[in-house]
């Protein structure tokens, strides 16, 4: 719509109704700085699982008070969406575990 509305003023600028196109109007796009946008707060899990939501608790606390590594990564994953969510399997994470001798 707004192409044909653009074209027919460029055929005919001294039509009353179409007006003159502005510079602004010229450019498409968005003018973003270097870095882009910034997100101000962190991603927040949206699930209404009850469960999900005491898990999420229970690991920011977790990767709060601890130095382990696995907490804020377990973390990170409980926020993910879905469709950038990397899968992996129960046996997996406890064979990941079972490595592991201080249980850090």
């Amino acid at each position: 719509f707004w192409l044909k509305r653009r074209v027919l003023a460029f055929a005919h600028p001294a039509h009353p109704s179409l007006g003159r196109p502005s510079a602004s109007c010229t450019n498409m796009g968005i003018d973003l700085e270097a870095g882009g946008r910034v997100w101000s707060k962190p991603r927040v899990s949206k699930s209404e699982n009850p469960y999900i939501r005491l898990l999420v608790k229970l690991y920011r606390f977790l990767a709060r008070r601890t130095d382990s590594k696995f907490n804020k990564v377990i973390l990170k994953r409980l926020n993910m969406t879905k469709k950038s969510r990397p899968p992996i399997s129960v046996s997996k994470l406890a064979k990941f575990m079972a490595k592991k001798k201080d249980g850090k």
